[in-house]
């Protein structure tokens, strides 16, 4: 029952806090059905979703060795890094999109985030995605090593479960890790791979060696939908 007064302007304040609040969560909730790009265009059956790979990204940093950088930070990083796909997609380099306008877009769809959450929390969660994004700290360092490790380790695991061949996710990050911790795991995934069956005679491999197909909407996507092939439709 509402009363008058401070009580009823109480409510009335916290129900412009739930409402916020509860868009932030149903944004974070679209990063659940958002399909990694990758993983569409080679084939693989039931991809992962965005927070999945975020969220194995966040575990990682309980792997970061004392004194090398704050674990909690760490995780927060991993966790706010791809928030902004929520909005624009998976973008990757085979979308047509530049690596400006690629920024511009992410960036904007932060501000956005960071408005609607409001206050300090809506600060630093917009601080964390910059701080990733220039790469400058040691949390900011072992967090994109674990971003394109984790996108290395999940090729693996398809590979091995699924008897696919994608080579070009290891190609493209060969010889790029800067931490120590990442450097020995990916040495040993990719040592893994050598023993998988398929490499004695490979049986499936993605389409030309790359990963090339945009989830994020792009005019080049629309034009092959427009031209009949198919695509994978993310929210």
């Amino acid at each position: 029952r509402r009363v008058h007064g401070g009580v009823s302007v109480f409510v009335l304040k916290m129900e412009g806090i739930s409402e916020s609040a509860l868009k932030f969560l149903m944004t974070c909730g679209k990063l659940k059905k958002l399909k990694r790009t990758g993983w569409v265009k080679s084939g693989v059956q039931q991809p992962e979703s965005v927070s999945d790979h975020m969220y194995r990204m966040a575990m990682m940093a309980f792997l970061v060795p004392k004194g090398a950088a704050d674990k909690e930070k760490c995780m927060k990083l991993a966790i706010v890094h791809d928030l902004a796909e929520s909005a624009v997609g998976d973008i990757t380099p085979f979308c047509g999109v530049s690596k400006e306008e690629k920024k511009q877009r992410e960036v904007k769809a932060m501000e956005e985030i960071r408005d609607l959450v409001g206050g300090e929390t809506g600060q630093e969660l917009f601080d964390l995605f910059m701080e990733y994004e220039e790469g400058d700290s040691p949390e900011a360092s072992y967090v994109r090593d674990f971003d394109k490790f984790e996108m290395v380790l999940q090729a693996y695991e398809y590979e091995r479960d699924q008897q696919l061949d994608m080579p070009s996710f290891y190609k493209t990050t060969e010889g790029v890790f800067t931490t120590p911790l990442v450097q020995a795991m990916d040495a040993q995934v990719r040592h893994m791979r050598t023993q998988l069956p398929q490499f004695n005679g490979s049986q499936k491999t993605d389409t030309n060696g790359t990963h090339a197909v945009c989830t994020a909407g792009s005019p080049a996507q629309k034009k092959r939908k427009a031209e009949g092939e198919g695509e994978e439709k993310t929210e």
